[in-house]
This record gives structure tokens, sequence and C-alpha cells, in this order.
């Protein structure tokens, strides 16, 4: 590979890195407040986990904008909000379904529980 093509792949991995922990964060706060009454869903050693992983992912982002700009390359934005924002649907509705799945069958109620797994797979599999 080349030097430009081994630094875009950087790019591309360190953005889709920043833009996974975003959304999972905005992802978990949302499913908080509306199903939790906004108490936090990790314990605190998670969260200062979580937030030592995302700084230290935005970090190497910058890192990777920072050595694109300097080659002459578009660097983008990582982390990009409409982005983060589409996958953190994805990622609330990854949350959600299996507890609801679970919920059910422990009330068993097959039935429904059968009707939701389905429907979450199928757009799992369609959207990959």
């Amino acid at each position: 590979l080349r030097h430009s093509d081994m630094l875009r792949q950087c790019l591309e991995r360190e953005d889709r890195r920043v833009t996974e922990l975003l959304a999972s964060a905005e992802a978990r706060a949302s499913v908080e407040a509306r199903s939790l009454g906004g108490h936090p869903a990790l314990f605190p050693a998670g969260q200062a986990g979580f937030a030592e992983q995302l700084e230290a992912a935005q970090r190497q982002a910058v890192m990777a904008v920072r050595l694109a700009e300097l080659d002459g390359l578009d660097p983008g934005m990582p982390g990009h909000p409409d982005v983060v924002a589409a996958r953190a649907v994805v990622l609330v509705r990854d949350l959600v379904e299996p507890a609801k799945v679970t919920a059910l069958e422990k009330l068993d109620e097959g039935g429904p529980a059968i009707r939701i797994a389905t429907a979450w797979l199928r757009t799992r599999i369609e959207n990959g």
C-alpha cells in the first residue's frame, strides 16, 4: 500500500471508532432517559473507562487528521453528528429489542417475543 492509502485507512478506522463511541454514548443516554428514569446504566468504573476510551479515540483521530493535512489529504470530519445520530438510532434498537424479547419470554409470552426478535433480526440483516 502507498503511504496515502495507509493514511486514508487510518483516518477511516479512527472515524469509525469515534463515531461508534459517540453513538454508543448517545444511545445509552437515550435509553437511560426513556427507560431508566435517567439513571446511568454503567457503574462508575465503567463510565470512567468509557470516557477514557472516547478521549483516547478522539486524540488518535485528531492526530490522524493532522497527519493527513500535513500530507495534503482532505481528512474529512471524524464523528460527524449526522452519522453519529443515525448510528445511535440503530444502537438504541439493538439495546431495547433484545431486552423486550427477554422480558416477554420471562412472562411466558413467546409469540410476541418471537415477532419482535424476528423483526429486529430482519432489520439487522437488511442493514448489515
